[in-house]
């Protein structure tokens, strides 16, 4: 079981067939010319790019190099603090940090982890070290899901700049939100579906978004068995989970339309009605709809930008 204070979400081990058969709204397609004028125009700001990859399970993760040695790196926001598995912390760490991190050309120095045994129903992990909430937060990090990029930057954005990301990002047809930062740390943004409110974790290593079936009662929805299983660190064994859609989906003044979303007990994860941790938190926001939609995640500014559909 995870400590309180990595409660996190951990969709990101949850089996490739979550929702099978249910429909993945199209995604926005990204031109590299306007990922690349989009990276140029951040790294004007002062931001270092850093290329990520996307699994077929919807994580987006590289292979970094702690120490000299090189290690699977799993980018998650629905991951309360940074973590180190214990397989490979052996002559690589001084006890509570990394001392050389580089992701891709960015080196980092003295980063604060966690070192616990990163572990699903007795399997290790298939990452090594996961960059959590607290990681991207301290450096400001910008997460473009599409353009499978992770963007720091050594220091706060003063307002000049600022206006500027931002009027980039409108002028490209995204759609702001505010987040709301917890303690434990978690970002979060509120939502609207069928015009109840419910709050949703931000969370980049989710394969699909969910709801607590606690949080699908109230909004009266029929769900739909699925002879598919879940798992995931914090939850003992396997679980079965329901299906559902929502017929309006909306987070600030972004909309849409019959979304699919999975529906099970989020207490494991600290989540939802009998959750110990974030109790207010109805659901998850996960990979599928942050791609479906060219997500942006401010972490720094805690925005979450998503596109519109004109």
């Amino acid at each position: 079981m995870l400590e309180r204070g990595h409660y996190a979400s951990r969709a990101s081990d949850w089996i490739s067939a979550l929702l099978a058969g249910l429909f993945l709204a199209t995604t926005f397609p990204v031109p590299r010319a306007a990922a690349a004028s989009f990276a140029a125009d951040l790294k004007q700001i002062g931001y270092e790019e850093i290329e990520l990859r996307r699994t077929g399970e919807n994580h987006l993760f590289l292979f970094a190099r702690v120490n000299g040695r090189r290690c699977s790196c799993l980018v998650d926001t629905g991951w309360s603090l940074t973590t180190i598995s214990t397989n490979i912390t052996q002559r690589l760490t001084k006890a509570g940090n990394l001392d050389e991190l580089k992701l891709g050309h960015v080196t980092l120095t003295n980063e604060p982890a966690v070192v616990q045994d990163l572990r699903v129903n007795g399997q290790l992990t298939a990452f090594d070290l996961v960059l959590g909430c607290d990681f991207l937060i301290r450096h400001h990090a910008v997460i473009d899901c599409a353009g499978r990029r992770l963007y720091l930057r050594r220091e706060a954005l003063a307002n000049e700049p600022k206006g500027e990301l931002e009027a980039e990002l409108r002028g490209r047809g995204f759609i702001v939100s505010e987040m709301k930062r917890h303690d434990p740390l978690a970002l979060t943004c509120a939502a609207k579906l069928n015009g109840h409110d419910v709050e949703l974790l931000v969370d980049t290593a989710a394969m699909w978004s969910c709801l607590d079936t606690e949080t699908a009662r109230v909004l009266a929805l029929r769900t739909s068995p699925s002879a598919n299983q879940i798992s995931g660190a914090a939850a003992a064994g396997k679980r079965g989970f329901g299906v559902t859609k929502v017929e309006s989906f909306a987070i600030g003044r972004w909309q849409r339309a019959d979304v699919p979303l999975a529906v099970l007990a989020l207490a494991d994860w600290g989540l939802g009605t009998n959750g110990q941790i974030l109790g207010e938190v109805g659901g998850i926001l996960g990979g599928d709809v942050m791609l479906a939609n060219a997500a942006v995640i401010d972490c720094g500014q805690l925005k979450l930008w998503l596109r519109s559909r004109k």
